[in-house]
């Protein structure tokens, strides 16, 4: 298991004390920064020294954002900060993973399809259906989540013929 982190929220990874119930598994911490998003090439570094050869499941939890701030006092770089971080961010890590989740294990699904999983962790904020039940400012967030939404749908049904499930799970 990989369990990625923002490297500037802690100085040890939150789960450092975890560890896999398998004795077969191995919990690999992996330090991110929170800005600027890592690039593929470093992601890809970060992962193959390790010698991970293939993936079954990516969870992308890693999010932030430049304050909780309404539409007036929202500046074109909370909006680039927070895109960057909660759009860009899963996208890249994607691209990334993607090659090691189309290896050919993992639990198979219909017509003898491998299942893979991709989840973004998602928030209600970013629900254009919800936004009136929202009572708190989070303009450039809330437009972020909503990238990262249409995003998620769009790798679905682009790659749902290859195996992959996605989904956009909202926490709280």
């Amino acid at each position: 298991m990989i369990a990625a982190y923002r490297s500037s929220s802690s100085p040890s990874p939150p789960f450092s004390t975890l560890s896999p119930s398998d004795p077969s598994s191995t919990l690999i911490p992996l330090p991110l920064p929170v800005y600027p998003i890592p690039s593929t090439a470093t992601l890809l570094s970060l992962l193959l020294p390790g010698s991970i050869t293939r993936l079954d499941c990516v969870v992308a939890n890693a999010g932030g954002t430049s304050g909780f701030r309404g539409v007036e006092d929202t500046t074109a770089g909370d909006m680039r900060y927070d895109f960057e971080v909660n759009a860009v961010g899963v996208a890249e890590l994607f691209r990334v993973c993607w090659p090691l989740m189309e290896e050919e294990e993992g639990a198979k699904g219909g017509k003898g399809v491998a299942v893979k999983r991709f989840v973004v962790v998602g928030s209600s904020v970013g629900s254009i259906g919800a936004l009136e039940e929202e009572s708190f400012p989070a303009v450039a967030y809330g437009m972020s989540k909503a990238a990262v939404n249409w995003w998620a749908r769009k790798v679905g049904l682009e790659f749902g013929g290859r195996g992959l499930a996605v989904g956009v799970v909202h926490p709280g």
